[in-house]
């Protein structure tokens, strides 16, 4: 996978939730509102933007932006099988309008007991 470049990647990415989550990725985490992105149709121009933690340590403090190319590889990026990559999905017109803020959410202790008891 090191060998991979970006719009391999991104494409991949682009297949899964297309297949995983046809009515788009709902977040609901509180206090933030419920809040659905759609998944961009195969014929759009979208951009994944990606990114890494700002602190392995704390991940409450944020994520930069990789600046990743699509021709880049994910080891030109220093990624390997365990690394921590957010992603944000960008309108081809958007992608230099300005900074872009990783919505992330992470698991808890409590979505893994909600998982047990079902």
């Amino acid at each position: 996978m090191p060998e991979w470049t970006f719009s391999h990647l991104s494409a991949e990415l682009l297949d899964i939730l297309r297949e995983r989550y046809p009515d788009g990725l709902t977040t609901s985490r509180p206090p933030n509102p419920e809040k659905t992105t759609p998944i961009p149709a195969d014929d759009s121009e979208v951009t994944i933007v990606y990114g890494v933690p700002k602190s392995m340590d704390d991940l409450s403090m944020g994520w930069k932006d990789l600046k990743a190319k699509g021709g880049d590889t994910l080891a030109d990026k220093k990624l390997g099988e365990q690394s921590v990559v957010a992603f944000a999905l960008v309108d081809a017109d958007d992608e230099d309008g300005g900074r872009v803020e990783f919505e992330v959410e992470l698991p808890t202790f409590e979505d893994d007991q909600g998982e047990e008891e079902l």
